[in-house]
């Protein structure tokens, strides 16, 4: 069995609680794993290679990178922007150049949101999410940069599932 470390776990605290201490510690965290699962997809899916690169230039590379920057100073994160802002920037970027992987998640978001009552604004997006996941990337956990698309209403913004088959 493996043992961690005492002072593993006093550093892994502090971190947590550096975080929580934030004025958007959820939405912050939120935003960053959007980011993360969206490039990850992206490298996988050999997409905007050029980009991602000259875009990653000085952002945190892991989550403990991600926490150690909040908690060295919150000015270093807002300098370099949002997470937010980056992970729709790359978006539309998809759909500037035209690319099958924009116009895929628009198919699936578009017939999930046709087949929802928003009656229940919450459940009608994790319904969607699930729905998208599991049709676009066969059931992977990807689901906060689906998430995050949607909340922003980029998705309703872009997709144009009015003129959608």
């Amino acid at each position: 069995m493996e043992s961690v470390a005492t002072e593993d776990i006093d550093r892994d605290l502090a971190d947590l609680f550096t975080l929580l201490d934030g004025p958007r510690p959820l939405v912050d965290w939120f935003e960053y794993r959007a980011w993360l699962e969206f490039t990850r997809f992206l490298r996988a899916n050999y997409e905007l290679a050029d980009e991602l690169e000259a875009a990653e230039e000085g952002w945190p590379e892991s989550e403990a990178d991600f926490v150690a920057l909040l908690a060295r100073s919150r000015g270093e994160l807002a300098a370099m922007g949002s997470y937010r802002t980056e992970t729709e920037r790359l978006f539309l970027l998809l759909r500037d150049q035209g690319s099958p992987l924009f116009e895929r998640i628009c198919e699936l978001y578009c017939r999930y949101r046709a087949q929802i009552d928003f009656v229940n604004e919450a459940a009608a997006a994790v319904a969607i999410a699930k729905g998208i996941v599991q049709d676009l990337w066969m059931g992977l956990p990807i689901t906060t940069f689906i998430a995050l698309l949607i909340k922003s209403r980029l998705l309703d913004k872009t997709c144009d599932c009015g003129n959608r088959g």
